[in-house]
């Protein structure tokens, strides 16, 4: 499957931050909108959502859409929080959802197993599994 290979080629290669990311056929507004009723759904909490294509303070600047959702699952935080309260920074969880320069929408977020090597989170692994899969099927979900 197609998403299996960009995960695995996301973190295989990637120097930086592990960004898993997948396309969709949707537009990007449609993206944003699909997440949205998603976690809606799920009944997660939607805390913002960012769109810094329209954000921009300089009309000569003209940036591709870009937008970030930003949501929570509270007890999940909880937990995570309760292993090691540092991470609160790194909290809400958030998707980045946008459209590069060939109008190719992608939808995608940093793997939250990264969190391993800035916290002390070798009791909460369980929970940061779980934080992937919800990230996961909701990439999946709204780029299809």
């Amino acid at each position: 499957m197609i998403f299996t290979f960009l995960i695995a080629s996301s973190v295989l290669f990637n120097t930086g931050p592990k960004v898993l990311k997948f396309p969709s056929e949707y537009s990007h507004e449609e993206l944003v909108d699909r997440s949205s009723e998603y976690l809606l759904k799920k009944r997660l909490k939607v805390h913002n959502i960012i769109r810094f294509h329209k954000e921009t303070k300089k009309k000569s600047e003209t940036i591709l859409p870009t937008t970030v959702v930003l949501f929570s699952d509270s007890e999940l935080v909880a937990d995570l929080v309760s292993c090691d309260q540092k991470i609160g920074e790194a909290m809400p969880f958030s998707v980045l959802i946008w459209e590069d320069a060939s109008g190719k929408s992608w939808i995608g977020f940093v793997d939250p197993l990264t969190h391993r090597e800035s916290y002390d989170l070798s009791n909460c692994l369980k929970q940061l599994d779980k934080m992937r899969i919800i990230l996961t099927q909701m990439c999946v979900t709204v780029s299809q």
